[in-house]
């Protein structure tokens, strides 16, 4: 079995690795923000709460 010839490795990088590195970092950026904008919401005034009719 011969070894992979530079054209192979090329094709190998740009139809798996490239797009499983892409895929990670979205993931990435995504979980970050979510946690970002979690903090945040708990960190910001909250909004009163209304508990009776009184209250309206």
């Amino acid at each position: 079995m011969a070894g992979l010839g530079l054209a192979e490795i090329v094709i190998v990088l740009v139809v798996w690795v490239v797009p499983a590195v892409a895929f990670f970092f979205l993931i990435y950026w995504a979980i970050r923000l979510a946690i970002r904008h979690e903090g945040r919401r708990a960190m910001s005034v909250r909004e009163p709460r209304i508990t009776d009719v009184r209250d309206l």
